[in-house]
């Protein structure tokens, strides 16, 4: 039996300086629940949006790595994941920008192109990381070098030794560039996180993003009043919005889309 839920038409997302407006022409029905009666115990289901479902359970056939064509219905679901992920990074950087203060480059001395193993000797770095600086916060992805090898990028909110980081470290060497520019903190991040990570069967289901438990999260919001307010600028004495980017595109499920990326200017 289906309970609950309600449709959207507007949705933002504030993320520090920056605020996302989402608008939906059909609307998107969100927070419905389904109760099973055959159990003793009334357990409630989260039933997804059917536009959604391309997200979900999805089954992938091993490509091997010198196939370079993909069906649709292989392409779609780890596109989709990959933009989602951008997305996500980003909206971390922006949440956190006036925090982070430098960049951290860790590469390792062999070509190890392993990626489950380069994965646990970071994982040990930031245990010992987070043990040595409990207030530490990082926002970090994996790339690829030009002969193969694995290295990864952080966002970090304060400065450390460097022989000290290398000595926790000890599998190569690192990098710490002073942050200069915050404005676009978000681009600088995910331009290093390439799609060829997303349609590698080696990498599929491995972790590709690293961040501390502890960093600021966008606030979403879908309260109509809200929105309209802000859109009218009511809330001119407060901040002011300036627009940075616009899309607009059409789907089969929610009809017309439009998305606008908005400055935020508190005062």
């Amino acid at each position: 039996m289906k309970r609950g839920g309600t449709t959207i038409f507007k949705k933002i997302i504030i993320s520090g300086n920056y605020l996302e407006l989402f608008k939906f022409e059909r609307g998107v029905k969100v927070g419905y629940t389904i109760c099973d009666r055959k159990q003793t115990r009334r357990k409630k289901k989260k039933i997804e949006p059917k536009q959604l479902e391309i997200f979900n359970r999805q089954t992938f056939r091993i490509i091997k790595p010198e196939e370079n064509e993909y069906s649709d219905e292989e392409l779609k679901p780890r596109m989709s994941s990959y933009y989602r992920t951008k997305a996500n990074i980003k909206r971390l950087a922006w949440s956190n920008a006036d925090e982070f203060l430098v960049f951290l480059t860790l590469t390792f001395k062999d070509n190890i192109q392993d990626f489950s193993r380069a994965n646990y000797e970071l994982k040990n770095f930031l245990k010992k990381l987070r043990r040595r600086y409990p207030d530490i916060k990082y926002l970090g992805i994996c790339e690829f070098q030009k002969r193969g090898a694995i290295h990864y990028h952080f966002l970090v909110n304060k400065f450390h030794d460097a022989n000290d980081l290398a000595k926790i470290w000890k599998n190569g060497f690192i990098k710490i560039n002073k942050l200069r520019n915050k404005n676009n903190l978000g681009n600088y991040i995910v331009k290093y996180l390439c799609k060829e990570i997303y349609l590698d069967n080696r990498f599929f289901n491995k972790r590709k993003v690293f961040y501390s438990r502890n960093l600021k999260k966008p606030v979403i919001t879908t309260d109509t009043y809200f929105i309209r307010d802000l859109l009218k600028n009511r809330f001119s004495e407060h901040l002011s919005l300036e627009e940075k980017y616009r899309h607009d595109s059409v789907n089969e499920y929610i009809g017309k889309f439009n998305y606008v990326l908005y400055g935020l200017d508190y005062k």
